[in-house]
């Protein structure tokens, strides 16, 4: 989406436009949802989430066990960290990336670790116990000690800390992955598919929280959910919980009058103009189609505060009110579900596989998945574009194939004390790096069409957002 197509389009013909937000729609300075590290960090922990799926698994028997999801042994997460830390890096700067994950004894563990790497990437594949003992000792006096600390169970990670890196590159989600193959045999198998469950409720109970805090209940009880009360059951009360949260929370918003900046409210009025401007043979018609929103957000949001129709978003990662059942994979929201079928939030977590075995998750994809592909502009704000999102990225350089334009918004933050400002050249060089990052990530330089495609790839500050979208032509 060309800056000037976008302002000053003249086609008679309806522009189709689809929008997909990320985490970074619901963030800080937005909603103040959950996103990158101070996430993954709270699902590691499973800080309370024994209690918390409780709600949902009082009446069937099971219950999870109590600690995190890492343990004292799971030197894997750190390896994969490091290798996909460190990819395509050169000796030098894959030696300069693992410096950055340590804050103190930094060039003995570096050399662990890198011995460790030379070692396991060998044609033997042959460690040596003395290596791996020397690795898992660096991994749980510098990663899993400092999880396990209950001081620093409630502290924020410092942006680019060891342990910020860290977290935002774990692959803490691969082992669990590679679990959701035993829910074939939920009976058989029945330890593993906990530890499956486990993962997806300290996910879901991460979010609520989350939801609590923007609403300003920080120290809402879960207890309160288990009182049967008006609503039947604790299912239902959690059901009625979201929908209240949210709406406590955008009216917190229009209290401190934070939505007119909001990426939503801006869309919505574009919605809203497409909806006045609707001919008189769609007369009724909430939205003709012509503007869709796709979302990897799990909340109502998008959905409440655009006013779009329920026809024209797709929620491609699940939502917060809704549940797979163990035994029979079906998909449903959480009321549709009797109090003794075993469940578990329906969440596609960060993570490179993403288990999809129904036909409601396949129906989504696909038109979410069109919206993407189909649209005359597709416009980008709030996604961190990533590995782990292998099959957002494949639809994006599908589209890139086809000749299709990508407008990406992009976020650098800007912080006085270091100088970065935007229009600066720190600002710039943050800029760049992040454009060079998505290009990296969906383009081949190796390939002919490079250039073509190169050309077809628009990036923008998040800040130019709202004005933009002001300024869109329907």
């Amino acid at each position: 989406m060309a800056k000037d197509t976008m302002v000053t389009n003249e086609t008679t013909e309806k522009i189709k436009y689809t929008f997909l937000f990320g985490a970074g729609a619901e963030g800080e300075g937005q909603i103040g949802m959950p996103s990158g590290s101070n996430f993954k960090k709270d699902v590691i922990l499973a800080k309370g989430v024994v209690d918390f799926a409780d709600i949902f698994l009082g009446k069937t028997g099971k219950k999870l066990k109590e600690g995190m999801l890492l343990t004292a042994n799971s030197t894997g997460t750190l390896y994969q960290t490091v290798k996909e830390l460190t990819r395509d890096k050169k000796a030098e700067e894959r030696q300069k990336e693992i410096k950055r994950l340590f804050k103190e004894d930094v060039e003995e563990c570096t050399t662990t670790v890198l011995d460790y790497l030379g070692k396991k990437e060998g044609e033997t594949d042959d460690v040596g116990d003395d290596s791996y003992d020397r690795f898992r000792k660096v991994y749980k006096a510098h990663f899993y000690d400092y999880l396990y600390d209950d001081k620093n169970r409630e502290k924020e990670i410092p942006e680019d800390s060891p342990m910020d890196i860290f977290l935002k590159n774990a692959g803490i989600y691969g082992y669990y992955d590679s679990l959701f193959n035993y829910l074939r045999y939920p009976k058989l198998y029945e330890k593993e598919v906990l530890r499956v469950m486990k993962l997806y409720y300290a996910s879901l109970k991460s979010i609520f929280d989350s939801l609590l805090k923007a609403a300003g209940e920080d120290n809402y009880s879960y207890e309160d959910l288990k009182k049967v009360g008006e609503a039947g059951n604790s299912r239902k009360c959690f059901l009625e919980k979201i929908g209240k949260l949210e709406k406590a929370v955008m009216k917190k918003l229009e209290d401190e009058k934070k939505t007119e900046n909001l990426y939503y409210t801006a869309v919505g009025k574009l919605i809203q103009k497409n909806k006045e401007n609707i001919n008189e043979e769609n007369a009724g018609t909430d939205n003709d189609g012509s503007i869709k929103i796709v979302t990897t957000n799990y909340t109502g949001f998008a959905k409440e505060i655009t006013g779009i129709d329920e026809k024209s978003i797709f929620h491609i990662h699940g939502g917060m009110g809704l549940f797979e059942d163990v035994n029979n994979k079906r998909i449903a929201e959480l009321s549709k579900f009797k109090e003794d079928e075993v469940i578990f939030p329906y969440l596609l977590t960060q993570s490179g596989v993403k288990p999809v075995i129904n036909y409601s998750q396949l129906k989504t994809l696909y038109e979410g998945s069109s919206a993407l592909m189909e649209a005359e502009e597709l416009i980008i704000i709030g996604y961190g574009l990533n590995k782990d999102d292998e099959h957002i990225l494949n639809v994006l350089k599908e589209r890139l194939e086809i000749g299709r334009k990508i407008a990406y918004y992009l976020y650098v933050e800007t912080d006085a004390k270091k100088g970065i400002r935007k229009g600066n050249k720190k600002y710039e060089e943050k800029f760049n790096e992040e454009k060079n990052r998505v290009k990296k990530l969906l383009l081949d330089e190796r390939e002919e069409a490079y250039k073509v495609k190169e050309s077809l790839l628009e990036f923008f500050d998040t800040t130019d957002f709202c004005d933009h979208v002001r300024k869109m032509q329907l």
